[in-house]
């Protein structure tokens, strides 16, 4: 080999096969930061789907409220609608009294 090569092979990359200490503690801090992570992500989803749950029913009750406010109001207006025409009546009828 001439001196090319051996310049060649002193900067190419070298895996050694052995751990340190450093690389154990490193993976599991890794590890553990993983699923740190991954058991407060599930927290938060449950969370969040028990707020919609509870959206879910809030909603129905105001669905269910302005239905029936709705159908109290169509019922004061066939009221006040049937006054009206009683109403219109008597007065068409004391019109063709008084001619």
């Amino acid at each position: 080999m001439d001196e090319w090569d051996e310049k060649r092979k002193a900067q190419q990359w070298a895996f050694k096969k052995e751990l340190s200490l450093g690389d154990i503690i490193t993976f599991c801090t890794a590890a553990l930061a993983v699923m740190y992570a991954y058991t407060t992500l599930e927290k938060r989803i449950a969370l969040i789907e028990a707020v919609q749950t509870r959206q879910v029913l809030i909603d129905a009750q105001q669905d269910l409220a302005r239905a029936q406010g709705a159908s109290d109001w169509r019922r004061e207006f066939d009221k006040v609608n049937a006054k009206l025409d009683r109403l219109y009546e008597y007065r068409q009828f004391k019109q063709e009294g008084s001619q």
